[in-house]
């Protein structure tokens, strides 16, 4: 007589449920906490997977759900937690403003408690935050003034707003932005000198001087006298209120109003010794989550989302809704990402044998997919590698809205990544980043894969990227059938170059191969990259600051036809595209 089977075990939750239920499907739970109580009784003598089945519906998150060691699948098993067949669960960090009243000038106001917020979204279109000039456009500033500290523009109204300490001076630095807090100004016959709050003073000023020129794009935020076109907001900290100019026929009273209260949604964090494992998470969404520290200190990027911290040279992220630290066997698949004050997903450290695949990103201030947030060369560690991390098929649009130096799929110092038939398009700066370092020196990355992916519309407002770009040695990786069209400089961006593929300082041992590159600004740069090998990826190139011993390969009769028809998603999740 054969065995019985072992039979799955699942739990399930509903917003109308009740923690003092049972969890099955007729009495399910109503917390994710309750749900992830019961799977821990019953992980270590797993003989088949568990599931958490959520119903759909919104799930208002009070703080950030936190999973650790103790969540681990066990005997070879996976813990899943996963939309019901055909519902969405939305796992919120919103708080839901009401009782809008009418203000002068058609205005609509709120109030908002002691809630913090940079993000405001209205029936879920983001609101913006009020500035001038109006959005799409920017200013010219005049010059920095590098003895005083002092950025000059020319005469401006300022002296007429407002709580002053709240407005921003935003600067396009070419590859990098400044978000800096006015601390005082100064009217003069040759322009009008802002003097930035600390730490952001330091911050604007430390690094290289040709990131400080004349002429860079900037505006300004967040003052109540900005508020001048539909859809803009403003958020009065000493009074607790919001303001928002109503677009068209949108009435507040019936008008979904949210913005973010916590700032990370989903925290899995193990140790180096005790990793998180066996963990999945399927097909739920991930949704209105902020990031207050550039109102605390300002904000200031070195390169991608790496920002500095306080006066003294120190780097941190851009914060995620979504963080992996010190985990292996990771599913995460056909979740959507959405309305995020900072990054959706980071895999930060010790994180090995992930599969990112089928997810869909947008509407994020932040960067997209980052992996290794450690950014260290080398670790004599091996628990805190980044490494055998799948990232495909993934639908990443409309990121970097507020930190405009964001990145689509950014890498640091990884290896045997492979980054696969995702499809990017509309962000301000680079596409694909893959490696760190800024050196020819041996380090942790090798042998990473970037094939089959689609890039179109990026590199939209800043300088100094590409659709796909790399920094440092690093041996046997491939950047294969990729197809990178419609890129397009901004008359705000900088001079620096713009290219389909870049391979910057110190890039070597990569192989190029046919890669399709259509109306671009550049095909490929090469700067200060060597022993490179570049095959029937056609287009104009550049090679700059020693770039040496870099060999070029082409097939006259070689056709790209299939790799524009199958660059991108892959068939299984086209459907990623319609998906409301």
């Amino acid at each position: 007589m054969l065995p019985l089977a072992h039979a799955s075990i699942s739990f399930y939750v509903s917003p109308t449920g009740n923690d003092s239920n049972p969890g099955t499907e007729a009495a399910p739970f109503q917390s994710i906490e309750r749900a992830q109580t019961a799977v821990r009784t019953r992980t270590n003598t797993m003989t088949n997977d568990i599931t958490v089945v959520l119903r759909g519906g919104r799930y208002q998150l009070a703080d950030t759900m936190r999973f650790d060691h103790r969540d681990s699948g066990m005997n070879g098993f996976q813990v899943i937690y996963r939309s019901f067949s055909g519902e969405h669960a939305e796992l919120s960090g919103g708080h839901r403003i009401t009782g809008w009243t009418t203000a002068k000038n058609g205005l609509a106001q709120a109030n908002v408690g002691s809630n913090r917020f940079r993000q405001l979204y209205v029936n879920g279109i983001r609101a913006t935050r009020a500035r001038t000039p109006n959005a799409p456009e920017f200013s010219r500033l005049l010059r920095w003034d590098e003895a005083t500290q002092q950025i000059v523009t020319r005469p401006h109204s300022i002296a007429s707003w407002s709580d002053t300490p709240s407005v921003e001076l935003i600067i396009m630095k070419q590859w990098t932005q400044n978000n800096l807090r006015v601390e005082s100004f100064l009217e003069r016959d040759e322009g009008l000198f802002i003097q930035p709050r600390e730490p952001d003073r330091t911050k604007a000023f430390l690094g290289h001087l040709y990131l400080r020129l004349e002429a860079q794009s900037y505006y300004f935020e967040n003052a109540l006298e900005l508020l001048d076109v539909p859809g803009e907001w403003y958020l009065r900290v000493p009074t607790e209120e919001v303001f928002y100019l109503p677009r068209g026929t949108e009435d507040l009273s019936q008008a979904t109003v949210m913005a973010p209260h916590i700032e990370q949604l989903l925290d899995v964090r193990g140790a180096a010794g005790n990793p998180v494992h066996h963990l999945a998470f399927i097909g739920l969404t991930f949704e209105y989550a902020g990031w207050t520290e550039p109102s605390e200190e300002g904000f200031a990027v070195s390169q991608g989302d790496v920002i500095d911290h306080g006066t003294t040279p120190s780097s941190g992220r851009v914060t995620a809704a979504v963080n992996f630290t010190h985990a292996h066997h990771i599913q995460f698949e056909r979740n959507t990402l959405q309305h995020l004050g900072g990054t959706g997903l980071v895999l930060h450290t010790g994180v090995t044998d992930v599969q990112v695949v089928g997810n869909r990103f947008r509407d994020l201030s932040g960067s997209g997919i980052v992996i290794d947030s450690l950014l260290e060369k080398r670790t004599i560690d091996p628990r805190f590698v980044c490494q055998n991390i799948l990232i495909a098929n993934n639908l990443i649009t409309d990121i970097g809205l507020d930190y405009r130096s964001s990145i689509g799929i950014f890498a640091g110092f990884v290896s045997n990544t492979s980054i696969e038939h995702n499809d990017i398009h509309d962000t301000p700066y680079t596409g694909i980043s893959v490696g760190w370092g800024w050196t020819d020196a041996d380090t942790l990355l090798g042998a990473n894969r970037i094939v089959g992916n689609r890039i179109y519309r990026v590199m939209t407002t800043m300088a100094d990227g590409a659709g796909i770009y790399t920094l440092s040695k690093q041996s046997g990786t491939i950047i294969q059938d990729n197809y990178i069209y419609d890129l397009l400089r901004s008359p705000w961006a900088g001079n620096a170059p713009i290219s389909a593929i870049y391979l910057d300082e110190g890039s070597s041992g990569i192989t190029m191969a046919n890669n399709a590159l259509e109306r671009v600004p550049l095909g490929i740069f090469l700067h200060r990259a060597s022993g490179n090998t570049i095959v029937n990826t056609v287009g104009t190139y550049e090679e700059r600051w020693g770039a040496k011993n870099n060999s070029f390969q082409l097939d006259p009769e070689h056709s790209l036809d299939t790799v524009r028809s199958q660059a991108g998603l892959e068939p299984t999740f086209k459907d990623l595209h319609s998906i409301e």
